[in-house]
């Protein structure tokens, strides 16, 4: 089975979910950008980060970010304070070193139920979607 879903919807979601404005591109299938704006020290600063699918195996995708040291340290640091916050990320998101991150659906609230049904098989995007390739459980 395949799944489309807009940037659009989901940076909304994102919005409504955690009150964060994120904006989504792709210029390759297997690469997203998300970009965002953070306060660092009283100056609010634009922020970039590369993500590439490595694989997605379990119902978990796996990404690399693919920024610079600096950015994966700021990450490394900033990870631990999101789960701590955002219960959902605690179970949702893993970080398994040298800038490789699992994100495990099943694990948010929102689309937990759909992975009664389905199972994940690949994960590609196209310039303005994510396209899902599941199976029926």
């Amino acid at each position: 089975m395949k799944l489309q879903i807009g940037f659009d919807e989901i940076s909304q979601y994102i919005k409504d979910a955690y009150n964060k404005d994120v904006r989504l591109s792709s210029e390759h299938p297997k690469r997203v950008t998300v970009s965002t704006q953070a306060k660092v020290l009283f100056i609010t600063k634009s922020v970039k980060l590369d993500f590439e699918v490595v694989k997605v195996e379990n119902n978990e995708i796996i990404l690399s970010l693919d920024n610079g040291i600096a950015t994966k340290k700021i990450i490394e640091i900033l990870l631990p304070m999101l789960q701590n916050t955002l219960k959902e990320f605690e179970t949702g998101v893993r970080y398994y070193g040298d800038g490789v991150y699992g994100i495990k659906l099943e694990e948010f609230q929102k689309v937990k139920p759909a992975f009664k049904f389905i199972a994940l098989e690949d994960l590609s995007f196209t310039e303005s979607e994510v396209d899902i390739a599941a199976r029926l459980i």
